[in-house]
């Protein structure tokens, strides 16, 4: 059953209306008891409240919630401090998810990777190879990559 149906047979239950031929419900019934009467509204407030949470959710991004990936956070860095050591590094942090891993043989691996790092070295002239190493040295286990 939808959940809009079963506000509905709610609803109509609540008004003293039988949900299914529109009739009033005889007198005397436990729906027409208090303590019924009340628990109804609380599972219809209730089903509204999903309703609205559904329909809002509905309206977030489709990654909301999801963890950032670390691409993402480079990205990040880059926008908030343009032209700064730390753009310079995050775009260098970046190079590792381009690079070929392990190989797997491939011939081309050498060739794209010298391509990436000599890409890097154009775009961000002022970066030394020192500064470099020591932001390696700055993250665990770096050197085993």
């Amino acid at each position: 059953m939808q959940e809009r149906r079963a506000r509905q047979i709610l609803q109509a239950l609540i008004q003293g209306v039988d949900p299914f031929d529109g009739k009033e419900l005889p007198s005397g019934t436990v729906l027409q008891q208090a303590d019924v009467l009340r628990a109804m509204l609380a599972g219809v407030a209730a089903m509204e409240q999903d309703a609205v949470r559904a329909s809002r959710r509905a309206q977030l991004p489709r990654n909301i919630g999801r963890s950032w990936t670390d691409d993402e956070n480079m990205k990040l860095v880059m926008k908030k401090y343009p032209h700064t050591k730390w753009a310079d590094l995050a775009a260098y942090n970046m190079i590792d998810n381009k690079l070929c891993g392990s190989w797997k043989g491939e011939t081309h691996c050498p060739e794209k990777e010298s391509e990436l790092y000599e890409k890097y070295a154009r775009e961000h002239p002022g970066v030394s190879a020192a500064t470099v190493r020591r932001y390696l040295a700055s993250i665990p286990n770096a050197e085993e990559d």
